[in-house]
């Protein structure tokens, strides 16, 4: 009204007009900012399901994954401009002493490559709250979570997180699905929680990203209906989706332990359906970043030192059908039956599975010995580095395909497994650690056993 008088009639409408324009404006730049992003958009760059892998999750040359070489891509990334590092959850492998320091090494390896947020997906909540909020305590790690409550009606981590870099401001949102409630941890719908987030959130970023961990359907779903939300990425699935629009909204999700990386720009002066998005595999042909292995071997001298036992690290015994009543004997007991096929075996990789461990300094890792050792976590089977790796049972001996033969060795009559040894070779050798496997060609270069009584097990 001062306005009014100060410029009569005519003008005055005309600067009424004209504020009440400004405002529609400001609102109009908040729900479609997206349309006019600035010149120097960063590029957000997203992981998932990292599942306790450190390393590249095979034992060929030719498999895909690994922090290492996830360094290297963002380091690489960063000389062409701004880069915003997110991981939409999922980092852990399991919830015992053993996964829980691997857990952190990995937070140590994003921290390293300069991560902004990192959500707490399924497997992070299996952990439990307690342990949650001591570490975030503990490490001060960027964890974001929205949905997330305790037994007692309290949010997990009251946190999401604006980042501006390159003068556009990315809001960061972080939701999990209610069907990953844990003991003592609740889950409000997810929608609902992106909502109010955002409505929080208004006036205040430029895009806004929601980084949720769900089943691949309830991710879609999710997507369909935020409209309001500049993109929605899942953390890795069975298959994993490169980045789409559905509706006005960009969806995206990364593979499993991982693999590959999504890759979000936003093109400068054009529309939100322009999104340009992609998914980077981490394959050998990207070079290992070496803060990244540093951390590596930080993270096996503390297994070391520690020395986990099967049980201690609660990595799965293989293969699973074998009796726990069952005993191993080792493999020089099989020599004075069996001496051909020990002939054989000793001059095998397999013999020296353990060694070729010990050469990269992974002999200390539960995941490794798994497959690594004879009779891991069997009764008289292998134990810890420190207390087997000196011992026959450090390798890939006759009982790891023939089972455990100890009743054997005592009455020959008596069948060392009921399964045949070919049947043994997927138990490690499968698509996750060796993708280019093909057992027929290898059974052939490591068969025996002609010579051998009835009841030995050979194919």
């Amino acid at each position: 009204m001062i306005i009014a008088r100060r410029h009569g009639g005519a003008g005055a409408l005309a600067v009424v007009a004209l504020t009440l324009i400004a405002c529609a404006t400001a609102m109009i730049c908040w729900w479609h900012t997206r349309q006019t992003t600035a010149a120097n958009a960063p590029t957000v760059v997203v992981s998932g399901d990292t599942a306790g892998t450190m390393v590249a999750a095979g034992c060929t040359a030719k498999d895909s994954g690994g922090l290492a070489r996830r360094g290297t891509y963002l380091a690489e990334l960063r000389k062409q401009g701004d880069v915003i590092y997110l991981d939409a959850g999922g980092a852990a492998g399991g919830t015992s002493a053993y996964q829980k320091m691997k857990f952190e090494a990995i937070l140590e390896g994003e921290r390293a490559m300069g991560i902004n947020a990192h959500n707490l997906g399924k497997a992070e909540l299996a952990m439990g709250a307690e342990y949650l909020r001591e570490l975030q305590w503990r490490l001060h790690f960027p964890f974001i979570s929205e949905n997330v409550r305790d037994s007692a009606g309290k949010r997990l981590i009251e946190d999401r997180r604006i980042i501006e870099v390159g003068g556009v401001r990315v809001g960061v949102i972080g939701v999990a699905s209610t069907l990953y409630g844990a003991p003592g941890i609740t889950i409000d719908d997810p929608r609902q929680a992106v909502l109010d987030a955002a409505s929080a959130m208004k006036g205040h970023c430029n895009l806004i990203i929601v980084l949720a961990s769900m089943p691949q359907q309830e991710l879609r779903d999710l997507a369909s209906n935020l409209p309001e939300i500049d993109a929605v990425i899942g953390d890795g699935s069975a298959t994993a989706i490169v980045p789409k629009a559905v509706g006005a909204t960009m969806l995206a999700s990364t593979s499993r332990n991982g693999k590959s990386l999504v890759e979000l720009r936003v093109p400068a002066g054009r529309s939100q359906g322009a999104w340009e998005g992609k998914l980077i595999e981490m394959t050998p042909a990207i070079a290992d970043d070496s803060a990244q292995l540093t951390n590596v071997r930080r993270y096996l001298s503390m297994l070391e030192e520690r020395d986990f036992s099967q049980r201690q690290s609660d990595v799965a015994v293989l293969p699973e059908l074998f009796s726990t009543n069952w005993r191993t004997a080792g493999s020089a007991a099989c020599l004075k039956c069996h001496v051909t096929e020990y002939d054989s075996w000793i001059g095998s990789k397999h013999a020296r599975a353990f060694a070729s461990l010990q050469e990269k300094g992974f002999h200390v890792d539960s995941q490794c010995q798994r497959c690594h050792t004879t009779g891991f976590g069997i009764s008289g089977g292998f134990a810890t580095a420190r207390q087997s790796g000196t011992s026959e049972l450090a390798a890939v001996g006759c009982e790891s395909c023939h089972g455990p033969s100890a009743a054997h060795v005592k009455d020959p009559k008596r069948q060392t497994s009921n399964r045949l040894a070919f049947d043994q070779c997927v138990s490690c050798h499968d698509a996750e650690h060796s993708p280019n496997f093909k057992s027929a060609v290898s059974w052939e270069a490591i068969k025996h056993g002609k010579s051998s009584p009835p009841g030995f097990g050979r194919r």
